[in-house]
């Protein structure tokens, strides 16, 4: 084969084109510290340098925004909670004082007034938020747990599950004075106590102009029939004497009273439940919506639903593993502890309106209108009975006091388990973190050896390269400069 000059140039040229991109290749690795710059140079480092990339883009996705944000929630819910938390437990030493110490008027006084205090407090947290949403209110996080003014107006029909181990014993005054009618009160009809079984609702002052109905099934879940519900008033003189058969509603209190036989009628049922209609809310009052399937019916063309469903709110802190970062309101903030704070108001209002009767009846005694033998043995019948009167009412308040010690401690113990919760899910919190920062380390190297270039070997083969290119260059010149004619 004949290698014309023309052959030797284009050879020449080629090899010096060669390892010119070959000393090009490792300056652009030193420049950029990296492998390749383009998917063709390695199509395998490119493919595992996007997985990578990939990966540390959802991890720093956890560690930056999912987690830090888990984590300010709990921090808040748990804000909240110990805040209610120290109302309860101000609430359960006040009534382990009251219990054991001596109750004059003016303890009396006192107690009534900072219990109305720890009443309002209780639910102050329920409506803390986190960047605009309500953090015990699920998925509805624009809406308060409480009603935030009072809404004379608003109205609902609430359905309100209760378990028969709800209803409790109650001792309830009967055959009470009335000072506005001054007559001789027999023996058999002085004040005394009828102990009946009592249902208290969530709510106090609900609509007497409608009759509430029980519901109930069996345990196959078929409908059975249960008593039907009687409205009463507690201006009523019978109302806290329901027949064995009865089951007395007084809207006022919010409570059912029920007899003996419709007790074991209620007992032989299953998912049991009332519903009843509240018009007028005050503030401070939680909403229907946040505990009981109801209906706002407020607006009657425009009346809105609500069911109860599950409202956890999950972020996802690792990968495929979510996290509950909530906590639901209805499972902390119940009605029973403000409506056991007004049972214990109401004992004691009842002993100073009693004490009321009594002054009065004491100071007619006295008076010239009175003076006549008639009168004065109706008065003194009259003090008699309002004397024992006293006596079941200062009984009724001490055994409220000594019950709020066992209810407020159960109530501490509601908020202390939301609270337990929290930190369980606080562990798993940091633990997933913990582990998501080895993996960032992990994934960080894995990147780095996929795609960075050693510099020193990089160096290296650039200087070799380099010499390679000169040596070429001076082996072309002289192949170049030389031609046929320098031979003849």
């Amino acid at each position: 084969m004949r290698i014309t000059n023309g052959i030797l140039i284009n050879n020449s040229l080629s090899n010096i084109n060669f390892n010119k991109t070959a000393m090009d290749k490792y300056n652009t690795q030193i420049a950029t510290e990296k492998k390749i710059t383009r998917p063709s140079e390695d199509p395998i480092v490119a493919i595992r340098a996007l997985r990578f990339r990939s990966t540390l883009n959802e991890i720093n996705q956890y560690l930056g925004r999912n987690i830090p944000d888990a984590r300010s929630w709990f921090e808040l819910t748990e804000d909240a909670l110990d805040s209610c938390l120290g109302v309860l437990s101000d609430i359960y030493h006040y009534c382990d004082q009251a219990a054991n110490g001596t109750n004059e008027l003016n303890n009396r006084e006192a107690v009534v007034e900072t219990l109305k205090k720890y009443k309002a407090q209780i639910f102050n947290d329920a409506n803390a938020d986190y960047s605009g949403r309500r953090i015990f209110t699920g998925l509805k996080t624009d809406s308060t747990m409480t009603f935030m003014k009072n809404e004379p107006k608003t109205s609902y029909t609430i359905t309100e599950p209760f378990q028969v181990e709800d209803v409790k014993k109650a001792n309830k005054i009967i055959n009470t004075v009335d000072v506005e009618n001054i007559n001789s009160i027999p023996v058999a009809d002085r004040p005394e106590f009828s102990s009946v079984n009592r249902l208290r609702l969530a709510y106090d002052n609900l609509d007497a102009g409608t009759v509430p109905v029980l519901n109930g099934t069996d345990a196959a879940g078929n409908a059975v029939t249960l008593p039907t519900v009687t409205v009463k008033s507690v201006a009523d003189p019978d109302c806290y004497e329901p027949g064995d058969a009865d089951v007395f509603f007084i809207a006022e209190t919010g409570e059912l009273l029920i007899g003996k036989d419709a007790m074991e009628d209620i007992r032989a049922a299953e998912n049991l439940s009332i519903t009843y209609d509240k018009t007028g809310f005050v503030e401070g009052d939680l909403k229907p919506e946040h505990y009981f399937e109801c209906i706002d019916k407020t607006d009657p063309d425009n009346t809105i639903q609500y069911t109860m469903t599950d409202q956890s709110i999950n972020y996802f802190i690792n990968f495929n593993q979510s996290l509950q970062v909530n906590t639901l309101g209805k499972d902390v903030f119940t009605h029973d502890m403000v409506r056991d704070v007004q049972d214990i108001i109401d004992a004691v209002d009842t002993v100073r309106q009693v004490e009321n009767k009594i002054q009065l009846i004491e100071n007619r005694l006295g008076q010239n209108a009175y003076a006549d033998a008639t009168s004065q043995a109706n008065l003194n019948s009259m003090l008699e009975a309002a004397k024992k009167e006293l006596d079941h009412a200062e009984e009724n308040m001490q055994k409220a006091f000594e019950d709020g010690i066992d209810i407020f401690q159960a109530h501490q113990d509601v908020v202390n388990l939301a609270e337990a919760s929290i930190g369980s899910r606080e562990i798993r919190l940091n633990l997933n973190e913990a582990r998501l920062e080895d993996q960032k380390l992990n994934m960080e190297e894995l990147k780095s050896t996929n795609e960075d270039v050693d510099l020193a070997e990089a160096a290296i083969l650039y200087a070799a390269a380099s010499q390679v290119y000169d040596a070429s260059l001076s082996s072309s010149a002289k192949v170049v400069k030389n031609s046929l004619l320098d031979f003849i």
